[in-house]
């Protein structure tokens, strides 16, 4: 230590306290330590100096050799002006002086670790508080004055978990503000480059953002609800993301970002996506995707913009539009929304055009209108190589509106409405077209592929009211209308055949020209007074009713050549007797119905026809003769 007098000193003013006694002298300093040792504080080595001239105290060397590191540093303190400032670098493990920080700032520095301690070099500057004041309130009256400017880097380190190979940055402290301008982390499997603003005063922060990481590495940093998102999610390679996130310490509803992001060979809940764009933002807890494309090889979604609203948990679609599998789409949404859609079949991917709302959790807030059209399409036995419509889901009730279909060689058209608030089960309503349909077709898809049907039908169904818990709730009307048809390989017709051609061979095969029908449902019952088929030589008519459990009561006659030209009508009077003689009560089931003989009870066939009842003559069995039993053997 050397004391001497003081040569040209500036005088000290009287608010500078006890600098003033120092005033009169100049004074220079070197002291050196090794193997220090606190309660606080270890140090290999500690060398300090410098010099005081009134009005500035300078440390003209500071230089400490501890844990695993050195700091180096200078300070210059100007006692009228009370402005200190100062330069350093570091190169040692902050965590070990731990005992000297507030408690604050061993919590701050709690969120970073690393293997190696990370190379610090910076400047500064700070107005400590009048020398007379005992009690200075460093927070309100000190810290708005510091200013510091520096840089890091650090090797092998971790932020709350998340690792990186190395990370570096320029670091700005102003006005109670921070600024990093140019951080850059790297990873094996990307990289960051960012810049950070934020402020000690509001409290409000800014982050521009450029990424390549994998986003699973932030998974640390998030919530427990947001970390379930990623296992849903496999990265093959990291998205490329540009964008910025803005909010307020601890006000987690403050958040707020804007992106674009880029992706490529991911999968979602198991589902492949070859590529994935789209622009984001999120402010008040309403998350929007701006002009999303999803690839998926040579099929794609796209849309203007799709929102999802944390607050009313819902999500608005517009214009979205999709050439992707329905089933693919169902499957990535949930489990309840593919069992819901597996009858539903499309053997190439359909076009679907969406706009509306569909709620995050049950049916309240739905809005959303759906329009399908592709082909080939399968649903319960039918086949169609082509169908459009429009759904409209609103609430608890979906409506089919504007449903096309190529149907059988002809055209389908339709409508339906399904309210699925009944208890139990869904009330529905629909009504349905045929025009031009190939009988043959459309039955070899219901009953058998080898059935024998010809024809062309032409009819309309309307259910006014039905429920899918209980057939005995349909209640409705239709029609119907065949033309050159086949019909015997029917079995409610085909029972007739036998009895027909034993009066003409024939007669129970014979093409129908033209049949027609008008028929009420209610109950579940469907019953009809005026079910006609017409053929050249022979009408048949029915009149009953069928319920859908497909039990058959019905009542038919058969008219034999009451439709010849001309003559008809005279030679069905004529023939009256035999027409009454073929009324017929049909019974039993569609599939196997049973038909008795109306008029003749078998007590009185025998006389009618000795060798045999008039039952076996309308009812033999084929491959039967009209030659009398074979006399019993002796």
């Amino acid at each position: 230590v050397t004391l001497a007098a003081a040569t040209n000193a500036a005088p000290l003013a009287a608010d500078t306290a006890g600098w003033t006694n120092l005033q009169p002298y100049q004074l220079t300093w070197c002291a050196g330590l090794s193997e220090l040792k606190s309660e606080k504080l270890v140090a290999e080595r500690l060398d300090i100096a410098g010099t005081w001239l009134a009005p500035n105290l300078l440390v003209t060397n500071l230089h400490a050799e501890l844990h695993r590191g050195e700091l180096a540093a200078r300070a210059q303190l100007n006692v009228v002006s009370r402005e200190a400032t100062f330069e350093l670098t570091s190169s040692f493990d902050v965590h070990r002086i731990g005992e000297l920080l507030t408690e604050k700032a061993r919590l701050w520095l709690a969120k970073y670790s690393w293997a190696e301690p990370p190379r610090v070099r910076g400047r500064g500057c700070v107005i400590l508080p009048a020398w007379t004041n005992r009690t200075p309130d460093w927070r309100g009256e000190v810290w708005p004055t510091l200013c510091l400017a520096g840089e890091f880097a650090v090797t092998n380190g971790a932020y709350l978990g998340l690792a990186a190979d190395w990370a570096r940055s320029h670091v700005t402290y102003t006005n109670l503000l921070w600024n990093l301008p140019d951080l850059e982390v790297g990873r094996p499997d990307g990289q960051l480059r960012a810049a950070h603003q934020a402020s000690d005063r509001t409290k409000e922060y800014h982050w521009q953002l450029h990424s390549t990481l994998d986003l699973r590495a932030v998974r640390p940093l998030l919530t427990t609800n947001l970390q379930r998102g990623f296992d849903y999610v496999t990265f093959t390679t990291p998205p490329v993301i540009d964008g910025e996130v803005w909010g307020r310490f601890y006000a987690y509803d403050r958040i707020g970002c804007r992106a674009q992001v880029a992706v490529s060979n991911l999968t979602f809940k198991g589902t492949p996506i070859s590529a994935l764009t789209t622009a984001l933002a999120y402010t008040n807890q309403l998350l929007e995707f701006f002009e999303p494309r999803i690839w998926r090889g040579t099929q794609h979604l796209r849309g203007a913009g799709v929102a999802v609203d944390f607050v009313t948990q819902r999500v608005h679609l517009t214009n979205a539009y999709s050439t992707d599998e329905p089933m693919v789409v169902a499957r990535a949404i949930g489990p309840k929304t593919a069992k819901a859609l597996e009858p539903y079949q499309f053997a190439k991917a359909p076009v679907v055009r969406l706009s509306g709302t569909v709620p995050l959790r049950g049916n309240a807030g739905a809005d959303l209108r759906v329009q399908v059209e592709g082909g080939p399409f399968h649903w319960w036995k039918f086949n169609v190589p082509q169908v459009a419509g429009t759904v409209l889901w609103r609430e608890q009730q979906v409506t089919l509106t504007n449903v096309v279909a190529a149907f059988y060689g002809g055209t389908a058209r339709g409508w339906g409405v399904f309210d699925s608030g009944a208890e139990p089960g869904t009330d529905f309503e629909f009504a349905v077209t045929t025009t031009d349909v190939n009988l043959r077709g459309l039955m070899g898809d219901i009953h058998s592929p080898t059935n024998q049907l010809e024809g062309t039908l032409n009819g309309a169904l309307t259910v006014t009211h039905a429920n899918s818990d209980d057939w005995r709730s349909w209640n409705g009307y239709g029609h119907f209308q065949l033309r050159e048809g086949l019909i015997w390989s029917i079995p409610i017709f085909g029972v007739l055949s036998p009895a027909l051609d034993s009066i003409a061979p024939g007669l129970g095969s014979s093409r129908v020209s033209q049949g027609t029908a008008g028929f009420i449902i209610t109950n579940g019952v469907v019953f009809s007074d005026d079910f006609e088929m017409r053929a050249p030589t022979m009408r048949l008519q029915y009149q009953g009713a069928v319920n859908l459990s497909w039990q058959v009561n019905a009542t038919v006659r058969a008219e034999p050549l009451r439709d010849t030209w001309v003559v008809g009508p005279l030679v069905s009077l004529a023939l009256w007797p035999v027409t009454k003689m073929l009324e017929f009560k049909v019974t039993g089931s569609l599939g196997q119905p049973k038909a008795e003989l109306l008029y003749i009870p078998k007590l009185f066939q025998v006389p009618f026809h000795p060798l045999r009842s008039l039952r076996e003559l309308f009812f033999s069995t084929p491959g039967g003769t009209n030659a009398p039993p074979a006399s019993p053997a002796p």
